[in-house]
């Protein structure tokens, strides 16, 4: 175990000492003396030195911890720690804070991680009323934070091989904490599932399955075999008069005779008009003739010397009339002979087709007879398919129904199947859940088992060394699970309820247990040590401050 010993103290400039002193330290040291001679300077020197605080670890106390009438405040300890020695000053100057180790300029996080770990432990060892003064979050936290784990393998070991081996399986070891509260909620599904598989199976009941029914289909297939040959006949002598009535309506159109070659009228009125242009012409010719006359040289008349041509131009038009009247006579004569050849035709083509028109008729009422007497005969023939349509169709139906019927035999046979399936299923589930519901309903009381051992051995561990102090971490619950329930008492009375003496008794007794548990020796200070009348023994330094009315400090 490590061991730190205070050996001699000088302190200068400090509160009540002004002036340098030595102190020395023995490993029980009793300070004696009346109120205000310094008794609880030299606990608050001690823990100045070593944290920079009171000895409450209030890190604002060095303004009233120092003298003012000094120009320097300086404490000195030499200290032995694993039986080596060591020299530790913090000196304060004004604004400035010095702190040496051998010599060596530190700061108070060196100084910690060397010798006490942290200003928490150091107090609550030091000083026993320190740790009484925590809320008890704060305790809990401190003392949860130094406390080592129950070695979770000897807990294990005393279960035996058999259910060690099924926690190790199961991976206990790596979250104790939720393995209760997991394997509960691994139970409480396992047994619902069994309530399920169990309703499955006994819900689960046989189904009454029909015998198939058989379909004669002899009938259907006479009726559709009838119906095929319900057909209405071809007429031969209707469709030979449709055939006829084709052939005239063609012929009707197509006239066998030639038309008349007419007199081409156009060539004579052309020849007519050709006259006339001329007869214009020379008319033109004979009226622009003027009177000319001339004296005859021989017998003295006068004479008109156009006359000639005038002569020969009526002669050229006398004729040109008489052409122009006999070309008339011609072309009216043609106009009659052409009329009396269109006349002749049109005669002959509307007695051709007034017959033809006599034998359409005649055809299209035969026709029309024969036509009503197979209009009458399909509508006949179509009762009679309607009738077998209609027979085949309800025998369709039955046999549409009895497949159907046959088709649901051959579903209720597979609901059957698969029913016997699931029941067969829903068993072998059953049993495969209740060997998981023994198996984990033994995990869970090994757990519980393993938590009964860790609870004891913890209790064990903390009550070996404390005495009238009781203290609790967790405790077990009614189903064997480990809850956290912090309590920490001194004769079953909480610390904000105890004496002074009764809290420096309780500080003690969590001194010793840190000490123990942290294998760290540090001195302890008991203060006010005078309304205590039996300490405990302890195996640390103990320096002990006393009041004694009308004393003169004194340290022995």
């Amino acid at each position: 175990m490590q061991q730190l010993k205070v050996n001699k103290l000088y302190i200068k400039g400090f509160k009540s000492y002004l002036d340098a002193k030595e102190i020395s330290l023995d490993s029980k040291t009793l300070i004696e003396g009346d109120n205000a001679q310094g008794k609880t300077s030299i606990g608050e020197a001690i823990t100045w030195v070593f944290l920079g605080t009171d000895l409450i670890g209030n890190e604002r106390a060095t303004t009233r911890l120092i003298n003012k009438k000094a120009k320097n405040t300086e404490v000195i300890i030499e200290f032995t720690f694993d039986n080596i020695q060591h020299t530790l000053i913090r000196r304060k100057k004004g604004s400035i804070n010095e702190l040496y180790l051998d010599d060596k300029k530190i700061n108070n996080a060196d100084i910690s991680r060397e010798f006490y770990k942290s200003k928490d432990i150091f107090l609550t060892i030091f000083n026993p009323g320190y740790f009484p003064m925590m809320t008890p979050k704060n305790s809990k936290e401190f003392l949860t934070g130094i406390m080592n784990e129950v070695d979770k393998n000897e807990c294990l070991d005393e279960l035996g091989d058999f259910l060690k081996e099924k926690l190790i399986k199961n991976k206990f070891l790596l979250n104790t904490v939720t393995f209760l509260k997991d394997k509960r909620e691994d139970l409480r599904i396992l047994e619902d599932d069994k309530i399920y598989l169990q309703g499955v199976i006994d819900g689960q009941s046989k189904i009454d399955i029909p015998e198939p029914k058989i379909f004669d289909d002899t009938e259907l297939n006479d009726l559709r075999m009838e119906l095929n040959n319900v057909v209405v006949k071809n007429n031969e002598e209707l469709l030979n008069l449709i055939n006829s009535l084709n052939k005239l309506n063609m012929e009707i159109d197509n006239i066998p005779y030639e038309r008349p070659q007419l007199i081409n009228i156009s060539y004579l009125e052309k020849e007519k008009s050709n006259l006339l242009n001329e007869y214009k012409e020379y008319k033109e010719q004979y009226d622009g003739l003027e009177e000319k006359i001339i004296t005859c040289t021989k017998c003295g008349n006068e004479i008109d010397i156009n006359n000639l041509e005038k002569d020969r131009l009526a002669n050229i038009l006398k004729t040109i009339i008489s052409k122009g009247k006999v070309k008339a006579v011609e072309i009216e004569e043609a106009k009659k002979e052409n009329q009396k050849k269109e006349l002749q035709y049109s005669d002959k083509v509307n007695e051709y087709k007034l017959n033809k028109s006599k034998e359409i008729a005649n055809i299209k009422i035969k026709i029309k007879e024969l036509e009503d007497k197979q209009l009458a005969a399909t509508k006949e023939i179509e009762v009679k398919k309607q009738t077998l349509i209609q027979k085949i169709r309800d025998l369709e139906q039955q046999e549409k129904s009895i497949l159907a019927f046959n088709m649901n035999i051959e579903n209720l046979k597979k609901q059957q199947l698969e029913i016997l399936k699931n029941i067969d299923n829903a068993k072998e589930s059953l049993s495969n859940n209740e060997l998981k519901i023994k198996e984990i309903k033994l995990l869970i009381d090994a757990a519980k088992q393993f938590n009964s051992i860790r609870l004891k051995k913890q209790t064990e561990f903390i009550g070996s060394y404390l005495n009238k102090v009781k203290l609790q971490f967790e405790r077990l619950t009614k189903d064997g699970e480990l809850k956290d329930d912090f309590k920490i008492t001194y004769e079953g009375r909480e610390f904000n309820a105890l004496s002074n003496a009764e809290k420096i008794k309780a500080g003690l007794e969590i001194s010793n247990l840190v000490m123990n548990v942290l294998n760290l020796n540090l001195p302890i200070f008991i203060d006010n040590a005078e309304s205590i009348t039996e300490l405990p023994e302890l195996d640390t330094q103990v320096i002990i401050a006393k009041v004694v009315k009308g004393k003169q400090l004194e340290i022995a």
